[in-house]
């Protein structure tokens, strides 16, 4: 049997592993796995911060994790003094909801630095020419900064910056104004005191779906590390319908809390599910799924496309989107067709960006029929697009409310028509969009998927059975190059 390191030992380690520093700085803490990753995580933002570009993707993280599971603690309070004791010169930024949280974050994280364990780690202690609450330095010149969501930096670059909760409470989750002004913050302030390497993690507990998190994911530059409170699947150190921390709430304690906060903000703030309750039009029982293998045995009589097109490329602004379909004839089902979701975009673009996204993903599928909405920058898309595609595009005029609709194709999801392929990196987001619609953040998903499905049940569209199980593969891994017309 192995013999347990003694307390020379552990010291040592904790020089380079945060997870030991961390049980020596709080030894009464009792760390959940979940920590442990959290901890092996900032290790590779802090390795990236220095210049190992072997971690560049470490450098946009994004944390979520439901209330009360130790986060603030081991990234706000512990992580500085260990990174900064490191890292001589560098400079930290802490960012929270507010000057109290701010104060307090400052503060315990001034104590660690302060405390005999940390002298006996590292020969940096805190310097005595900038020793305040929230604003100190250590004798390495590394200095920390905590301070507020909003609150000006001026002066104060940031080689790591934290935010930590940028969301107080639901008053200000359902605040479109207060959402703004933290993205606007982060944005032209926060974003901008980065220094060379700089990293960023933003961790937080969910609150709505354009939270700071929720703007920042699509881009697709951002690692996401999300810990929900009670498993929706097999995961690596937990099975499906285990809780993240038994040993503080088991699982009749998530019940409790779930019957207690209620089905909207259990999926927001416990499970990192940010969405108002189920919609009353797409419900998730009606989807029937499919393996991507299965396209091998799939011949579709047509492969159709339909753009549901944004204004700009603001943030705040519609998205554009665009919803890829396979059709394949079935006598057996109502109305002898069965449709599958071949694949799914949707972003905020400016009209150039739209223009050259549409080109590349018409050359990537060769659809028999594309279908935009003839409104906003839809029209001029249209004109862009014909002149190339002739008939094989239609601009579509949208009759009714959304609501309608939807609901004029819903039957299609009702009668097991609709078919959803497994495993694809945007299924989870469109699923949430399909099953939270009409309240939810964002329709434009919804839009193209019942423009396709009206069009497509509307009329037979043939144009010869094709197999594009080569298609399928390569608009998820390395897109068939562009049509000559575009080149």
């Amino acid at each position: 049997m192995a013999t347990p390191p003694d307390f020379d030992q552990l010291r040592a380690l904790a020089k380079d592993n945060l997870s030991v520093y961390a049980s020596l700085m709080h030894p009464d803490w009792n760390p959940n796995w979940h920590h442990r990753v959290i901890a092996n995580v900032m290790q590779r933002v802090a390795q990236a911060a220095a210049g190992d570009d072997t971690y560049a993707k470490y450098r946009r993280v994004c944390i979520q994790m439901p209330p009360r599971a130790g986060k603030t603690e081991l990234i706000s309070k512990m992580f500085p003094g260990w990174y900064m004791a490191k890292n001589p010169y560098h400079n930290i930024i802490n960012a929270s909801y507010g000057a109290e949280l701010a104060d307090d974050i400052g503060r315990k994280a001034r104590e660690y630095v302060m405390s005999d364990t940390f002298a006996s780690l590292f020969e940096t202690p805190v310097s005595k020419l900038t020793n305040a609450l929230t604003k100190w330095e250590l004798t390495n010149h590394s200095r920390f900064f905590a301070t507020s969501v909003g609150a000006a930096l001026t002066g104060f670059g940031a080689n790591c910056l934290l935010v930590d909760d940028p969301i107080k409470n639901q008053e200000d989750a359902n605040s479109t104004a207060t959402k703004d002004r933290i993205w606007d913050w982060f944005m032209s302030t926060a974003y901008t005191r980065l220094e060379k390497n700089g990293v960023v993690v933003v961790i937080m507990t969910r609150w709505a779906e354009d939270d700071l998190i929720g703007r920042l994911l699509p881009s697709g530059k951002w690692m996401n590390i999300s810990f929900p409170m009670i498993a929706e699947k097999d995961e690596r150190y937990r099975k499906k319908d285990e809780p993240l921390w038994p040993d503080k709430y088991d699982l009749e304690k998530c019940e409790e809390i779930k019957t207690q906060v209620g089905k909207r903000v259990w999926a927001s703030l416990y499970q990192q599910r940010p969405a108002p309750d189920e919609g009353a039009i797409f419900l998730k029982e009606y989807l029937r799924w499919y393996e991507p293998d299965d396209l091998d045995r799939l011949y579709f009589t047509g492969i159709y496309q339909s753009w549901d097109t944004g204004v700009s490329g603001k943030v705040t602004s519609a998205r554009s989107a665009c919803t890829t379909w396979g059709v394949v004839h079935d006598s057996t089902v109502p109305g002898g067709s069965k449709f599958y979701l071949l694949d799914v975009f949707a972003d905020q673009l400016s009209f150039p960006e739209l223009r050259a996204k549409a080109r590349q993903m018409i050359g990537a599928w060769g659809p028999d029929l594309v279908w935009v909405e003839e409104q906003q920058t839809g029209r001029p898309l249209l004109d862009e697009l014909r002149l190339v595609l002739g008939t094989k595009l239609k601009g579509v005029r949208p009759v009714g409310t959304k609501e309608n609709r939807a609901r004029a194709v819903s039957a299609a999801f009702e009668g097991g028509r609709v078919f959803i392929p497994k495993n694809q990196p945007w299924v989870d987001a469109y699923v949430n969009e399909l099953a939270t619609f009409p309240y939810g953040a964002y329709a434009d998903k919804v839009d193209s998927t019942t423009q396709a499905l009206r069009q497509m049940m509307r009329a037979e569209y043939s144009d010869g059975r094709r197999n594009v199980r080569m298609g399928y593969n390569d608009i998820l891994q390395e897109p068939r190059a562009p049509s000559v017309f575009w080149r």
